[in-house]
């Protein structure tokens, strides 16, 4: 049997990302990813940008991101200074983010609706406790 040289699949990835995020995660991004190594690596990267959670992770993986991410057609790169183009590149992406509140697979409404509640009395809790008067 005669082996012969592949190239590798993403040939700029710098393998000592893979050890920046814990196993847990690399756990998830295997199981949603299903032997994509590009979209397994654009997850590592993305965990590593954000500093995602498990859940926050678990959550983008669910949301198709690596599918969507700049397929937004628009020709704001050729007519913007390159500060307002990526912010307005981003604005298309995803018009809202709601990564905080750290939903997991399959939420409703009701879920999304009662989460964002919940996070309100959160903070205003925080807030208003530790103000004088």
């Amino acid at each position: 049997m005669v082996m012969q040289n592949r190239p590798q699949a993403v040939e700029d990835f710098n393998k000592n990302i893979l050890f920046s995020i814990p196993w847990g995660h690399h756990r998830f991004i295997i199981d949603k990813c299903k032997g994509n190594v590009k979209k397994s690596i654009f997850f590592v990267r993305k965990t590593l940008e954000n500093n995602w959670s498990r859940n926050v992770l678990l959550n983008w993986l669910d949301t198709d991101l690596y599918e969507r991410e700049g397929k937004a057609v628009s020709n704001f790169k050729n007519t913007l200074p390159a500060p307002q183009s990526d912010l307005a590149q981003q604005i298309t992406k995803d018009p809202y983010s709601f990564d905080f509140l750290a939903l997991r697979e399959n939420y409703d409404e009701r879920d999304l609706e009662d989460a964002l509640d919940d996070e309100i009395r959160s903070v205003n809790t925080a807030r208003f406790s530790t103000s004088t008067v």
